[in-house]
């Protein structure tokens, strides 16, 4: 540029492009290739084609790509479109292989792994989606839809799948959905509520297998555990009553024998009736205790107030909550999942969880 003359942005740019495409050409990172985009459209009549190449026209525009109709060798322009690598209108311009790359037709992400299910079809260019959850650092997932959208229909088909590849599958169905599953791949149906044979105990422990926890980590973690399900039953708790409640807990495992020196494979887990009985032998505890009495001996007394003799060894589980009241069903998944969390830190291997209509635990 001369001495004293305006800058050109334009030009001083174009100009770097220049010499950054010799330098990749002369490196043999880019290549240089004689380039022609030829587009056959179809319609069914002389209106709707000349509308649709209005609009394909208009779409160019907006992409600063320049276009113009083959008005006399429309022959030739067909021709050069059909998968025969012949070009009968040479209409090019030079373009180096990175732009080049971009008009392939077949370029679209794919999400297939060399194990996994099969979820469906890519709807861009009709491949499989296969995908291995346990593939993943972190294999939880969460399923949003409108009503009639097909959610639990997609889960079952997932649940499926899983069961031929060897998963176990545990499922908690507040609206007996899952039944007729269960029923055609010979799962084990256990149907939790007031007048139900089936019991979970909430204060069952884990028996953990080859991990290197203490006893008393795994009594503090369910007394923790415990508290939370506590809120749930009696509503929130002032921090004097939590305070107690933590006593309370951990005295109701030592009435049992349960301490840091405990053998967890050798011990008979509390119910709730001796934390009652404990809360109850304590100063400041009567009210809670009182608050706890209708899961005891009140209307609520055939839920968590009995030992676990639920049967989980089949390869698909599903605990069923619908013949629970509504005010019930948030402290029985909660309970539930507990339990399912203590069998699977007792035997490690691949499970699926399903909570279906996770929005009760909120």
């Amino acid at each position: 540029a001369e001495k004293g003359a305006p800058r050109d942005p334009i030009r001083e740019t174009a100009l770097r492009d220049i010499e950054q495409l010799r330098d990749d050409l002369t490196q043999g990172i880019e290549h240089f290739f004689q380039f022609a985009l030829y587009v056959t459209l179809y319609e069914d009549s002389e209106e709707k084609l000349n509308r649709l190449a209005e609009d394909i026209e208009s779409l160019f525009s907006s992409k600063l790509i320049f276009s113009k109709r083959v008005l006399y060798q429309a022959e030739q322009g067909f021709n050069s479109t059909l998968p025969l690598g012949n070009d009968e209108l040479m209409i090019t311009t030079n373009m180096n292989s990175s732009p080049c790359a971009s008009s392939f037709p077949f370029m679209s992400s794919e999400l297939t792994s060399d194990s996994g299910i099969l979820y469906g079809i890519n709807r861009h260019n009709n491949s499989l989606i296969l995908f291995d959850r346990f593939s993943l650092q972190n294999a939880n997932t969460v399923v949003f839809a409108t009503s009639g959208a097909g959610k639990s229909y997609a889960i079952k088909l997932e649940v499926l799948r899983s069961l031929m590849f060897g998963t176990d599958v545990i499922i908690i169905d507040p609206e007996m959905e899952y039944k007729h599953l269960s029923d055609a791949a010979g799962g084990t149906y256990i149907n939790i509520s007031l007048a139900s044979e089936s019991k979970i105990n909430p204060f069952d422990l884990p028996r953990p297998v080859g991990e290197e926890v203490s006893t008393a980590d795994i009594i503090r973690s369910a007394v923790i555990t415990l508290k939370g399900l506590v809120r749930l039953m009696v509503g929130e708790l002032t921090h004097e009553e939590d305070s107690l409640v933590d006593q309370a807990l951990l005295e109701t495992y030592a009435k049992k024998d349960i301490t840091g020196e405990s053998d967890l494979t050798k011990i008979e887990p509390p119910v709730m009736q001796d934390l009652q009985d404990i809360l109850e032998g304590t100063e400041g505890g009567a009210n809670l205790a009182a608050r706890l009495g209708k899961y005891t001996s009140g209307t609520f007394a055939g839920l968590l107030n009995s030992p676990t003799n639920v049967d989980v060894k089949n390869q698909l589980v599903v605990f069923s909550v619908r013949d629970l009241e509504d005010e019930l069903k948030p402290i029985a998944i909660y309970t539930i999942v507990n339990y399912i969390w203590n069998v699977v830190r007792s035997e490690m291997k691949k499970r699926i969880l399903v909570v279906d209509e996770a929005w009760w635990l909120m």
